[in-house]
């Protein structure tokens, strides 16, 4: 087996969504409770699944989801950031969030410990952006679904980023130049159909092992095995390398396309997988045909929709991997398979599926508003991916992460060494190559990366997209045409419209303190200034540091009569106070009072006395003062 069919492949379970119904339902009332308490929403149910259903539409609702996240405090930011990497549809660790946490600080600060990550993942459950799922056999995770994921606002990226480039180097692509390259090679393919690499002649499978069977092999090696089998009695060998799929057309035809790709072979292989992957092109009788139709359906959609759907064939691509290409472009590397361990190819091929999106989603979370260096990166792949297999977010108490590490691995071909993690030149060689060809193969390829060299070596790169291509969001307006305003501000009704796919997300960060969030679209956040928020602002932060912080970060100048309302609110600030978590309790009379202090714990929880029958008590302890009041024989009102 030289070349790896896509009709004998199925594709691996990849960013499940999770629907929220089930995951309240299995949850407990108290934690229930405590979402809506933190959250401030008011629900009455009278049972635990009337409960749950109740809040399932103001979890998923996209105003909901956003205030609760920019209300959220900077290590729960954080936390919840890495959580977009860890989620890979299997629920997330506390080991698997620390090791992902640790990575997006740097190596300058200490790893952090997975205590400290199941502390935070508690936190974030109580906001309702993780949920707490006992369905796993490897105990508690927390699953993060991608309805809420989908509805996050942008948060500032975890690389340093630079506005300039470091060096004028820079090579930057259209992003509709790959889709313009797979119409050139189909219309070629449309006037002579190409020749398919042939098969090579495998052995047949009743003289392999079972264990054998279905892997594409090395013929030399396997050669060598066959010879020895029939002198010894051993059956099967316990090691076998691996070689990476064969280029999908003949030498020929390559080489007649060539000009189309600027002589870039590996362009060339990918362009035909992605066409096959479109279904835009079929295999028949050792050639490759065009589909007409197909192609006609393609072409007539938006620029941005065909962007899309050739960016998520790429991520769905599993008969190409950015470790194919390592491996043919350095013959040293030899990739070693454990024959005692029953897995199949395909396994084999949805780990490495896997991995593309787990280094996908790192990359996407480090942000898009600048330069990142490829030394800021490799800094912290290193310390989300020090050995190539497992997966970068595998918990190493899985039991798939501890199989992959023992099934397959990296050697240096002429020593049989594994790679070692702790060597810079063996990380190199294994996932800075992988990391590579990745930014500069698909991610440049598809306009999502653009690259700075020195001296012909990436040095830094600046993405834009990938976020929104992975979690489904609006894209941003296309850099060939002229962008829209990010921020427009409307000083009558005191509103501030900001476009999350244009801003740099530290605005929502900075609007969180000033303003109260009104409504979210996929294409607009909207603020208004807001006397409560912009108190508890001033709490932290003089006035002539905010509006120095709104000169730095927003795009436009602060409008005069925004200006004076904050003046004006500054002024008053100290002279009224704003309390919070107090609720207000009225009763009937003060006989009635005086039954309910001696009998209930009411006593205990009031704050201050406004009147005889009127008191405020702490918020926290209504809805043990209601249960008690109603147990005693009262009949308690609550209202908002």
């Amino acid at each position: 087996m030289n070349r790896l069919e896509p009709q004998a492949l199925h594709e691996p379970t990849q960013e499940t969504g999770f629907a929220l119904l089930p995951i309240l339902e299995q949850m407990k009332l108290a934690e229930l409770r405590d979402i809506a308490r933190q959250r401030g929403w008011q629900v009455k149910a009278s049972s635990k699944a009337e409960y749950a259903a109740r809040i399932v539409p103001l979890l998923s609702e996209p105003t909901e989801i956003a205030r609760a996240v920019i209300s959220l405090p900077d290590n729960l930011r954080r936390a919840l950031q890495a959580a977009f990497v860890a989620e890979d549809g299997h629920g997330i660790a506390p080991a698997v969030l620390a090791r992902v946490m640790s990575a997006m600080r740097g190596d300058e600060r200490e790893m952090v410990k997975a205590v400290e990550a199941a502390g935070l993942l508690r936190d974030l459950a109580r906001w309702g952006l993780v949920f707490p799922w006992r369905g796993f056999s490897k105990g508690l995770r927390h699953l993060f679904p991608s309805e809420v994921q989908r509805l996050t606002p942008p948060l500032q990226g975890w690389c340093r980023q630079s506005r300039q480039s470091p060096t004028a180097q820079v090579l930057s692509r259209d992003s509709d130049s790959l889709v313009q390259l797979l119409h050139r090679v189909w219309e070629r393919i449309s006037q002579q159909p190409l020749k398919l690499r042939p098969a090579l002649e495998l052995l047949p499978e009743r003289r392999l092992p079972r264990v054998l069977r279905g892997w594409p092999y090395d013929r030399q090696e396997m050669a060598e095995w066959l010879a020895k089998r029939g002198k010894q009695t051993q059956r099967t060998p316990q090691t076998m390398f691996v070689p990476p799929p064969e280029f999908l057309l003949e030498d020929a035809e390559l080489e007649a396309l060539a000009s189309l790709a600027d002589g870039d072979i590996e362009l060339l292989e990918f362009v035909c997988l992605l066409l096959c992957e479109l279904k835009l092109v079929t295999r028949d009788s050792g050639r490759l045909n065009a589909r007409g139709q197909g192609m006609d359906h393609f072409l007539c959609q938006p620029a941005t929709e065909r962007r899309i759907r050739v960016a998520r064939a790429y991520l769905s691509l599993l008969n190409w991997s950015e470790l194919d290409v390592v491996l043919r472009t350095n013959a040293r590397l030899g990739l070693q398979r454990n024959t005692y361990f029953p897995l199949t190819y395909c396994q084999f091929r949805s780990q490495l599926l896997l991995l593309r999106h787990s280094i996908l989603r790192f990359l996407a979370t480090a942000g898009e508003e600048g330069w990142c260096t490829l030394a800021d990166i490799d800094s912290a792949l290193r310390t989300l991916w020090p050995s190539f297999f497992p997966v970068p977010q595998a918990d190493d108490r899985d039991w798939t992460s501890r199989t992959s590490r023992l099934a397959w691995r990296l050697v240096w071909r002429q020593e049989t060494d594994d790679l070692s993690p702790i060597n810079p030149q063996d990380w190199q060689a294994a996932q800075g190559s992988f990391l590579r060809w990745m930014l500069q193969g698909p991610l440049h390829w598809l306009g999502f990366a653009d690259l700075c060299l020195q001296e012909g070596e990436l040095l830094a790169l600046r993405l834009h997209g990938l976020a929104d291509l992975l979690w489904d969001r609006p894209f941003a307006t296309p850099r060939e045409h002229p962008p829209a305003d990010p921020v427009v501000i409307n000083e009558a009704n005191w509103t501030i419209a900001v476009q999350p796919t244009l801003a740099p997300p530290e605005i929502h960060a900075f609007l969180a303190a000033i303003a109260r969030l009104e409504a979210v679209t996929p294409i607009q956040y909207t603020y208004r200034l807001d006397m409560r928020a912009a108190y508890a602002a001033f709490a932290q932060e003089s006035l002539s540091k905010l509006l120095a912080e709104w000169k730095r970060i927003m795009p436009l100048p602060m409008p005069a009569t925004m200006h004076k309302v904050l003046s004006d609110w500054w002024t008053g600030y100290g002279q009224v106070h704003l309390y919070e978590g107090l609720a207000l309790l009225e009763v009937q009379d003060d006989v009635t009072l005086h039954e309910l202090e001696a009998s209930t714990s009411l006593k205990q929880h009031i704050v201050a006395r406004l009147s005889p029958c009127l008191l405020i008590v702490r918020d926290k302890a209504v809805e043990a003062l209601m249960s008690e009041f109603a147990t005693k024989g009262y009949m308690p009102k609550e209202e908002w």
